[in-house]
């Protein structure tokens, strides 16, 4: 065995959308508590633990953790700017407790920075995933390499404090790698394979963390109102993403730099807090974000008093990061030869792995977030517009501490389209504007899409000023969301108007008409500059007027 310093790897999976299945443990323990939708898609009724009293010093592990949150979400938007990301911030805090157990002097003093003292974090994170609602999973994972000594005491709390299956495994040979990645396989139901390339000989111990959260919105949305409209990147490119649509009334934040909302799972003590910038690109308004400001945005939220059209994408949303030179500029010493970890074990050690996989959904029925924004229309005074169709923040949080179980940015990639018939249509989000040919040279997306004069408020304003309420449907108290598509030719002008998605027949042909009443467009381009035909999405609502 060749002399120096040993390795200690630590890997972070974490899943977060509610479609999956849960593993045969869970399910054994929670089959009493499913709810099944009609759709299939299940939800667990939340345990009957009390909330976890946090005192300060259990509060402060939470403010440690939010705080960390931020500065890795800040570094990552700076080093990916216009691209979307998610992590898991409780997970990342969570690890690091684990691993001070076996840290000493300036390591130790580092951890404690941003865990809080090791003893109270030991405290706080073993009791609070013990008071979990059964919409979140977590285990943990302890591989150790039978060639070198690992301290009993280090073992007896990572197995006592956090639950962890500890195997010991020969690292020199190739059942350490299959034996490490079937406990990753088997936790997450397939979802992440391969995770451990090949174990390596001098690697002294592999600690695994695996978070799942699963979760239905209390207000589901309605599949049938989701259709592709325009999302803005800060780069100045604009796709075609799947937007969904419904009238929320819930929790509501507004001040001269956001809007935010804060979505509810059903059964969950988490919801989805999303945050859209109005006029700073989001990698500036990151910069300004920090735990102080989150926490005053959530504790300022509040019921609105009308409905808000809001409009969100529908995405998935894969992230690979190694968190190491992150990480490294706050803990220096772990990462290097002066490292102290002689609480671990008597070989001399470092860090040499600190990665995170993580992968969210977000869709009609549960859990994600992203961005992507459906502009809607009504016939006189205006609900509140929350319109996510530019990049934007969120956060699936607990409700009664705060805690940051899931972070993410969202700039209009990796989403997955599906047509309300259920058949999934290409992703275009990274296609050329020549491979989406609709087979008559009319786009589905171009780089450049089209526009009207004056922008998306010009364009409200004249569908309001412009439309008749058909006296039938109001006789009859009929309103509804027509779903109307067009071609925006070369040219600039609205051609081939159909109904995508019918309410009523005179609603529909009031929708038509307004349709064919649009001026000329700005016209859509693609990279060349080059003007082309594309199609163009346009719900239109018609909401009865107050006094009728």
């Amino acid at each position: 065995m060749k002399p120096g310093f040993n390795k200690i790897i630590l890997i972070l999976l974490a899943v977060l959308f509610f479609s999956c299945s849960l593993n045969s443990k869970s399910r054994e323990n929670n089959e009493s508590n499913k709810i099944v939708n009609n759709d299939g898609f299940q939800s667990q009724v939340a345990n009957d633990n009390k909330p976890l009293t946090l005192n300060d010093e259990y509060r402060n592990c939470i403010d440690k953790s939010n705080e960390l949150a931020f500065t890795l979400m800040q570094k990552q938007s700076q080093n990916e700017p216009f691209k979307s990301f998610t992590f898991s911030p409780l997970s990342v805090s969570y690890a690091l407790a684990m691993t001070g157990n076996g840290a000493s002097g300036a390591t130790l003093k580092e951890i404690e920075a941003l865990t809080g003292p090791s003893t109270t974090s030991n405290s706080f994170y073993s009791k609070y995933v013990a008071h979990f609602s059964p919409s979140v999973i977590m285990s943990n994972y302890m591989a150790i390499n039978k060639n070198f000594p690992v301290n009993q005491d280090f073992i007896k709390s990572i197995k006592g404090l956090y639950n962890a299956q500890v195997s010991n495994l020969d690292f020199s040979t190739d059942e350490a790698t299959r034996r490490i990645n079937d406990w990753i396989k088997q936790q997450s139901n397939g979802e992440f394979s391969n995770i451990v390339k090949q174990t390596n000989a001098n690697e002294l111990v592999y600690l695994i963390n695996y978070l799942r959260f699963k979760a239905l919105w209390v207000s589901p949305f309605d599949k049938n109102n989701t259709y592709d409209k325009a999302f803005t990147n800060d780069n100045g490119t604009t796709t075609q993403v799947p937007t969904m649509f419904q009238y929320f009334r819930e929790l509501y934040y507004e001040d001269n730099s956001c809007q935010a909302i804060s979505m509810k799972y059903d059964n969950s003590e988490f919801r989805m807090l999303i945050v859209l910038p109005k006029d700073s690109k989001i990698n500036d308004f990151v910069t300004k974000m920090n735990a102080g400001e989150f926490n005053h945005i959530v504790s300022n939220l509040k019921v609105t008093s009308a409905d808000i059209d809001l409009n969100l994408p529908r995405f998935s949303t894969n992230c690979n990061l190694d968190l190491r030179e992150m990480l490294m500029a706050m803990m220096p010493t772990a990462f290097n030869e002066k490292a102290n970890f002689g609480r671990l074990s008597k070989a001399r050690s470092y860090i040499n792995r600190f990665t995170q996989d993580t992968k969210i959904t977000v869709n009609e029925y549960g859990t994600e977030a992203s961005g992507v924004t459906v502009q809607s229309f009504i016939v006189k005074a205006m609900h509140p517009q929350f319109n996510a169709n530019h990049p934007f923040l969120y956060f699936i949080y607990d409700e009664a501490t705060h805690a940051i179980l899931l972070a993410g940015q969202f700039c209009g990639d990796g989403f997955e389209v599906v047509n309300t018939d259920g058949q999934r249509n290409v992703d275009y989000s990274n296609a050329r504007d020549e491979d989406i040919d609709d087979g008559n040279k009319i786009f589905r997306s171009c780089s450049h899409m089209p526009h009207f004069p004056g922008g998306d408020q010009a364009l409200m304003s004249f569908i309001k000023n412009n439309m008749i309420y058909p006296q039938e449907a109001l006789k009859n108290k009929i309103e509804g969301r027509v779903i109307m598509q067009f071609v925006v030719t070369r040219t600039g002008r609205v051609d081939q108007v159909k109904v995508a998605l019918a309410v009523n027949k005179d609603l529909d042909k009031e929708a038509v008409r307004l349709c064919k009443l649009l001026p000329n467009f700005s016209p859509g381009r693609n990279a060349m500059g080059e003007t082309v035909d594309v199609w163009y999405t346009l719900p239109i609502t018609f909401k009865l007027p107050a006094n009728n």
